[in-house]
């Protein structure tokens, strides 16, 4: 339950500021906090079985992990993808999209037990936190803003007027 929440409760600043900061920023800021957390996750694990506190530093570090996922790589896929395809393809667009992530989901759950065995705690959370790396530096490079560029006005349904705000008032 305690994910939950902090997956809630820290969505809320993507849903105020996306539109705003916008959601290459947001995937921009937020990656070096995931690697920096995974890295705290999995040397955490390097503290000695005994002491108390390494059970508090990996569940730390996993929380803040989720604090600095959920403003980012939680929702800011789905707009992305939801803003890509144009309208005649977008339920068969976002249907592949959500099955990449699922796809990609399953292979983290499924190599996780054989990473663990392989790299040890530290090597594994060592991997992921890499991959954000690797992922922050392709958003970069790669990732267009988007927060200025409406869907609306994309796709040839503006209004007269061509501002998307003649047809969505602004909240």
């Amino acid at each position: 339950m305690g994910t939950g929440i902090l997956n809630w409760v820290f969505a809320l600043p993507a849903f105020f500021t996306i539109d705003t900061f916008g959601r290459r920023n947001l995937l921009l800021f937020t990656y070096p906090f995931l690697a920096i957390f995974l890295f705290w996750t999995g040397f955490s694990f390097w503290i000695k079985k005994t002491r108390p506190d390494r059970v508090a530093m990996v569940t730390t570090g996993m929380y803040l992990f989720e604090v600095f996922y959920s403003p980012g790589s939680g929702p800011v896929p789905f707009t992305y993808s939801a803003e890509a395809f144009p309208l005649h393809i977008r339920e068969i667009g976002m249907s592949f999209a959500t099955a990449t992530t699922w796809c990609f989901n399953f292979i983290l759950s499924f190599t996780w037990p054989h990473l663990l065995t392989a790299f040890k705690p530290q090597g594994a959370f060592g991997w992921y936190a890499g991959w954000c790396v690797i992922g922050w530096f392709l958003v970069l490079w790669f990732v267009p803003e988007t927060k200025d560029d409406l869907d609306i006005q994309n796709h040839g349904i503006a209004s007269e007027a061509g501002t998307a705000t003649a047809i969505l008032p602004r909240i």
